[in-house]
């Protein structure tokens, strides 16, 4: 009983601890693979000390995003990858909360910069090369 208790108090908090909580308490977080189920809570705890006790009533503020990208980017530091995978956490987590009502905003959104980004961007300056560039085609010629 004192479990439930904790968990309907964990949800209704008004601070993003409340949404990281949501999330690891849903049926997504629930149905992901067990290691990356680990990989995610390693990364929801570091989210949580930066960012527990962040209100979500200020998820609405512009600078919202801007604190978020500079964390990123102080991670990036040491760590590009470790950066993306965790702000590609924390964007799953407010996505989810927006869609669902809990979150008034998501101010991750489409942040841009990320490394998948990057390797989307590369793949379509492909079809921008010259076909002299490109992978030549087999060609069949008929008499």
């Amino acid at each position: 009983m004192q479990e439930t208790n904790q968990r309907a108090s964990r949800k209704t908090t008004d601070t993003l601890n409340g949404l990281l909580n949501a999330y690891e308490d849903s049926a997504d977080f629930r149905t992901l693979a067990d290691a990356t189920k680990r990989g995610y809570r390693a990364h929801l705890r570091a989210i949580a000390v930066e960012f527990g006790d962040f209100a979500i009533e200020a998820l609405k503020d512009r600078r919202s995003r801007g604190e978020f990208l500079a964390w990123r980017d102080r991670i990036a530091l040491t760590s590009r990858r470790n950066a993306d995978y965790r702000f590609s956490v924390f964007a799953s987590v407010l996505s989810r909360a927006y869609n669902r009502g809990l979150a008034p905003l998501n101010p991750l959104e489409r942040p841009g910069g990320s490394i998948a980004q990057r390797a989307r961007g590369m793949s379509g300056q492909l079809m921008t090369k010259p076909p002299s560039l490109r992978r030549p085609r087999r060609t069949c010629i008929s008499r």
